[in-house]
């Protein structure tokens, strides 16, 4: 789901000095310098390996093929969902962007017939895989309500709810081709048709 990977670990890139000393200290230990052992702040060993850093800088080389492929991906599989806009509400770019798709983010619209553990039960029998959309409602997760006793809520989470309980992603990665986002159209599609008889 990456848009390149390197086996474990990430790339952070800036052009802030400032912004720099502070990533390559959380990096490393927190120290000064690679050279001294002061540690200014609290910091861990976030180093990748040399096996790491070589497999991020061979796919460097790949990087506007892998956007170019999920941004065709994520077309096709906007297409291919259109029809279905009354069950889902379908992701959409923002004015003035241009994402790089991480995946295709779907929400089952309010008042559907189906809940979306039987729809995502249904695309992993026919080997389609899902995942949700992360944490969910923060104020719901166990180490959000044990290390922060007294948090506020600021109007209603409505939203929040709905995406914890009714969205998830599919994949949309250079791997999958034509066939397989075909595969998951149709899909969800069967899903559909056979709630609505």
């Amino acid at each position: 789901n990456k848009i390149i990977n390197c086996g474990q670990g990430g790339i952070i890139v800036t052009d802030d000095d400032k912004y720099y000393e502070t990533i390559r200290r959380l990096r490393d230990f927190g120290r000064l310098s690679n050279k001294e052992f002061l540690h200014e702040e609290i910091g861990y060993n976030l180093k990748n390996t040399d096996l790491n850093v070589a497999i991020g800088l061979a796919q460097l080389d790949k990087l506007n093929d892998f956007i170019e492929k999920r941004k065709e991906n994520f077309k096709m599989l906007y297409e291919g969902l259109e029809k279905l806009e009354e069950y889902f509400y379908l992701p959409k770019q923002t004015k003035n962007s241009e994402p790089s798709w991480f995946g295709f983010l779907l929400t089952i619209k309010e008042n559907n017939k189906f809940k979306r553990a039987d729809l995502l039960k249904h695309l992993n029998s026919e080997g389609i895989d899902t995942r949700l959309l992360f944490g969910g409602n923060i104020i719901k997760q166990p180490y959000f309500i044990k290390n922060n006793p007294e948090f506020r809520i600021v109007g209603n989470l409505d939203n929040t709810e709905k995406i914890m309980n009714d969205t998830f992603w599919v994949g949309i990665c250079p791997l999958i081709d034509e066939v397989g986002i075909n595969k998951i159209i149709q899909s969800i599609e069967s899903f559909i048709s056979q709630i609505t008889l």
